[in-house]
């Protein structure tokens, strides 16, 4: 019995409505579900192929230009710095192509039943959205979406492929019906406030009006002119909403992008690599030019799909990205001219999530990227020649190699995310995490730390614990907060071991590799002052803290730092007017302190602290009137050298 286009139509239906739970399907629990489902989906309909049918396949050029994206991903993969990262990044690529390709196999069922279940979905996001807006009182509502502006596309899109089914075949009852169901859809449109969604319902909306003109009657014209008049206050409510929402980095979204074209000036043939923008990112940082602090607010994306294929895959990847636009538009142009059109609204719908794209990461939402493969496929399906028997043989091997991959490469990192997503981690929990996924840079650095947690002043925990960080070092060698971590597991196992010189400088050394990784973050270069003075380096200290003032000329708690290294190297008088600076800057931006962990780890110190330093700064003084040189270095342990280390 071979599964018809119900099942296997049905099943990619599944997908679609599970990624829009669960953060827009990239919740784990959820993105599991659904990868799934996906592959259960894909193995029986190619394992039940009819075997001499009628094929459908992409157009010709889409197909290739999409072969030669999946190559330069797959070079990006080889070289990439943090495997794992990228390897999570040619799944859900992978999960794109498998969407696409189980579209165009069940095109004309897929279109005559995905609207109304796109409608139903869209009906309990909307639900939801007011519950969240008027009940919950949230600003920016998001529904099951990890943010506004993705379920804002995703209604775009919904709203565009079932208004435009009814614009496109006016006779069909069924489309009139699933045209006037998406009216509750563009309330939760207007509630979720995008800009980006909005210019994407817009070019999708012109796209829909400039394929459909032709062949419309003057009343249905009427009709069309009448929609994109609803689509157009629609669109003003969203943005008048939108703007009277207090945003003071409203348009730091260009220097972002600015910023995030550097991968591709400075590897212009490789850019960063699949998956490891992130970790290049913290080195992109620019000031945000309000308040006290410089960057309290940073970026961990590129903020659009369009440069982040630039800056991840350098220009190969821009190359075979501007290949497929073309090919699609060459495929709708070689459709027109043959009275053969391709669906306009799913094609006006795809252009709307690739405009927003273009402003966007889409490819963070599964429920997008997801959307706009279905949409992918429906717009570039033609029929191809019958397929070719595939021997009983290969088929059952080739099952094996796509279960096999799954296992290793789906099931087992999502049970070692399971493992470890208790916060702490119990040292079972963080064990068996390391033992599903090996290749997770930070389930080892948990255990490590999980490890160490277990004998503070254990030679056999530390012992333990040091190599399982070095091993997370290694699988991501450009990660500086790993790099950190390891220091300060070094910086626990100073009173364990012998500390010598070598110990001191093994330490600044992580500590200056973890500040070369991420130069913005003052956090870093403090961490090292307070490590130097402890271990009889003031000089070296007060060039770390130094370095953390450049970074954040406001930030009080590394002028503690620099009071204490200059009071160790006997200038009590700068001391006291560091001092006397700090709590000044400290009483001015009390207010500012409370905004987030980064302001007040900066602009806060602990009063005892302050009260110590003040106390060593007045006995300095002292000592000074009574003639007497102040040197609490020979108070310090001759086992630290006197010799800088930073």
């Amino acid at each position: 019995m071979r599964p018809g286009p119900a099942i296997l139509g049905g099943g990619l239906l599944a997908v679609l409505v599970l990624a829009t739970l669960g953060n827009a399907g990239s919740q784990p629990d959820v993105l599991f579900a659904w990868h799934a489902v996906l592959f259960v989906t894909v193995l029986a309909s190619w394992w039940f192929a009819v075997p001499g049918g009628t094929g459908r396949r992409p157009a010709a050029g889409v197909g290739l230009a999409l072969a030669v994206l999946v190559l330069v991903m797959v070079i990006g993969f080889a070289r990439a710095a943090y495997t794992y990262a990228a390897w999570m990044t040619v799944v859900e690529v992978a999960a794109f192509i498998a969407t696409f390709m189980l579209a165009i196999r069940n095109g004309s069922w897929l279109v005559t039943w995905m609207g109304p279940v796109l409608v139903l979905v869209g009906w309990f996001q909307t639900a939801l959205l007011v519950f969240q807006r008027f009940v919950l009182e949230n600003p920016r509502p998001a529904g099951t979406f990890l943010n506004p502006n993705y379920l804002a596309g995703w209604f775009a899109a919904t709203i565009l492929f079932c208004a435009g089914r009814w614009i496109a075949a006016p006779d069909s009852r069924a489309a009139r019906w699933y045209a006037l169901a998406t009216a509750p859809l563009f309330a939760g449109f207007v509630l979720s406030g995008s800009r980006g969604a909005l210019i994407g319902i817009v070019a999708g909306s012109m796209l829909l009006a400039a394929l459909v003109w032709p062949a419309l009657k003057p009343g249905r014209r009427r009709g069309l002119v009448a929609l994109l008049v609803v689509v157009g206050l629609a669109g003003g409510a969203t943005l008048a909403l939108r703007m009277r929402q207090p945003d003071p980095y409203r348009y730091q979204r260009l220097k972002i992008w600015q910023a995030s074209l550097t991968p591709l000036l400075s590897a212009p043939w490789a850019g960063t690599g699949p998956g490891q923008f992130v970790r290049e990112a913290p080195n992109l940082q620019f000031p945000d030019g309000r308040g006290a602090l410089r960057y309290d607010r940073g970026f961990r994306t590129t903020h659009s799909d369009w440069i982040r294929v630039a800056a991840e895959f350098g220009w190969p990847g821009v190359a075979a990205f501007g290949w497929i636009v073309v090919s699609v538009l060459a495929h709708v142009a070689r459709r027109r001219r043959s009275s053969d059109p391709v669906d306009a609204a799913a094609l006006a719908a795809l252009a709307c999530l690739f405009v927003h794209a273009g402003v966007d990461n889409l490819s963070r939402a599964p429920a997008l990227y997801l959307l706009g493969a279905a949409f992918f496929g429906v717009v570039t399906a033609v029929e191809g020649p019958a397929r070719r028997t595939v021997r009983p043989s290969w088929r059952l091997f080739a099952v094996g190699v796509a279960v096999h991959l799954f296992l290793i490469g789906d099931l087992a990192p999502w049970r070692g995310w399971s493992e470890r997503g208790a916060t702490p981690a119990p040292s079972g929990s963080a064990l068996r995490a390391t033992v599903w996924n090996p290749a997770d840079a930070e389930a080892s650095m948990l255990w490590a730390e999980v490890r160490l947690s277990q004998g503070l002043h254990d030679l056999s925990a530390y012992a333990a614990a040091r190599p399982l960080a070095e091993r997370a070092v290694q699988l991501s060698p450009r990660d500086g907060e790993l790099l950190r971590r390891l220091a300060r597991i070094e910086v626990a196992a100073v009173g364990v071991l012998p500390f010598d010189r070598a110990g001191r400088e093994r330490i600044a050394s992580l500590y200056r590799d973890s500040e070369a990784l991420q130069r913005s973050n003052p956090g870093v270069p403090i961490e090292l002052a307070a490590f130097l003075l402890d271990a009889g380096d003031p000089a070296g200290a007060r060039r770390a803290a130094e370095r953390a003032l450049n970074i954040e000329p406001q930030a009080v708690a590394p002028r503690l730092l620099l009071a204490r290294a200059l009071l160790e190297a006997g200038d009590p008088e700068r001391a006291r007017k560091l001092m006397d600076e700090m709590e000044s800057l400290m009483s001015r931006n009390s207010a500012e302190a409370q905004t987030s962990d980064y302001a007040r780890d900066l602009l806060t110190v602990d009063p005892a602290l302050v009260r110590q330093v003040r106390a060593g700064i007045e006995a300095a003084r002292q000592a000074e009137s009574a003639g007497a040189r102040f040197d609490p270095g020979s108070q310090e342990d001759e086992a630290g050298s006197s010799r800088s280390m930073d």
